[in-house]
């Protein structure tokens, strides 16, 4: 897989076609450590106009920092987290669960996680969503707890 494959899956609009690329690319993170060095275009990808650009970008982050032996995330996690807050929702949403493999990784990093978690102004989205974000919060917090 080259840089400018991986530019189009991030930058892709959201369709079936797009999300059975990005799944793929998924895969590949978890498997082996040659998509870790995409790493800044990932980043880059969170400063996307698309919501979906920019949690596509921050959920192959979080599958690479497993490969993060450079510990690049110990100087981008602050900007790295920025996306849960995220101007929709459904971003938060979705990106939420990927901090496990953060979690799992560098268990360290719990205490910074959850003070961003507190600090979320859940407040800017409707009440049903800010119910299944907190939801969503302490689901994972439950988990990274065992």
């Amino acid at each position: 897989m080259v840089k400018k494959e991986i530019e189009e899956i991030l930058a892709a609009k959201d369709t079936k076609d797009s999300l059975q690329r990005f799944k793929k690319l998924e895969i590949r993170c978890n498997e082996s450590n040659e998509m870790y060095q995409y790493w800044p275009l990932y980043l880059k990808g969170l400063k996307g106009r698309n919501s979906c650009n920019r949690a596509r970008s921050f959920k192959l982050l979080m599958k690479t920092v497993q490969w993060d032996k450079q510990q690049q995330l110990d100087g981008h996690l602050l900007e790295i987290l920025t996306i849960l807050d995220d101007e929709n929702s459904i971003t938060v949403r979705q990106c939420i669960p990927y901090l496990r493999e953060l979690l799992n990784v560098r268990p360290d990093l719990k205490p910074l996680v959850i003070n961003k978690m507190e600090q979320l102004e859940l407040s800017k989205y409707k009440e049903s969503m800010q119910s299944l974000i907190k939801r969503d919060i302490v689901t994972l917090l439950n988990e990274s707890a065992e």
